[in-house]
């Protein structure tokens, strides 16, 4: 699936004989996923970073990977501004920002388990 999401524009999903989509693989990946994750790469992880990046309303969980946070956010919108914006104010260094959106195989995954 891999392959597929780097060539193609459009897709179609096929389960027990019947189409379940058909159409842009930017729509597949809004429809059938559900959350987007944000990782930030920090000079050093501190609790005060943490614990401030936690407290965010669109914030889910965070998840501290060596000098990474794993930020699951609790909808499907970039908000790496608003990160990196709550990183500087508790003085934290930031290396390395990036929105890490499901893959295709994720998204049919995901079709998969509600077409059950």
């Amino acid at each position: 699936m891999d392959e597929a999401q780097r060539i193609c524009t459009h897709v179609g999903m096929i389960n027990k004989g019947k189409i379940i989509f058909s159409g842009p693989i930017s729509q597949i990946l809004e429809a059938f996923t559900e959350k987007w994750i944000v990782e930030a790469e920090v000079e050093k992880v501190t609790e005060e970073v943490v614990s401030a990046i936690k407290r965010l309303d669109y914030v889910e969980d965070v998840k501290v990977d060596g000098n990474k946070l794993m930020i699951l956010l609790k909808e499907k919108k970039d908000l790496r501004g608003e990160i990196s914006s709550e990183i500087f104010k508790h003085r934290g260094v930031l290396l390395g920002l990036s929105l890490q959106k499901a893959t295709l195989e994720d998204a049919y995954l995901q079709a998969l388990k509600g077409g059950e």
